[in-house]
């Protein structure tokens, strides 16, 4: 799961705590047990789910279950809206070869 954080908030993952600062993202990976607060409005921050044992691959640039910072919070923030939406307003499933270079090339942002 990737979490962009517009609003900042506490985590724990795995028995380690993190507050995160707005505009940090966290990747936490399949299995991880976390726990996420947030003092005020969350609404506004983006999460999409990523599911690698079914073939979508995660990054090896990020750090995995702690906070980092993206290169460009605002382009990954847009394109997981798109995502989202797209696939909430069509009922096309894109062939499962594509997928895995949807999902690269959107974290080549992060």
């Amino acid at each position: 799961m990737l979490h962009l954080l517009r609003s900042g908030g506490e985590y724990r993952i795995n028995h380690s705590d993190y507050s995160v600062k707005p505009g940090y993202g966290i990747l936490i990976t399949p299995g991880t047990p976390w726990f996420f607060s947030c003092p005020q409005d969350c609404t506004g921050d983006d999460w999409i789910c990523f599911l690698p044992e079914k073939g979508d691959p995660l990054p090896s640039h990020l750090a995995y279950n702690a906070p980092f910072l993206p290169n460009d919070f605002e382009t990954c923030s847009t394109l997981i809206r798109q995502l989202l939406t797209e696939h909430s307003a069509s009922h096309f499933t894109p062939p499962p070869h594509i997928l895995p270079v949807i999902s690269m090339r959107f974290f080549m942002y992060c």
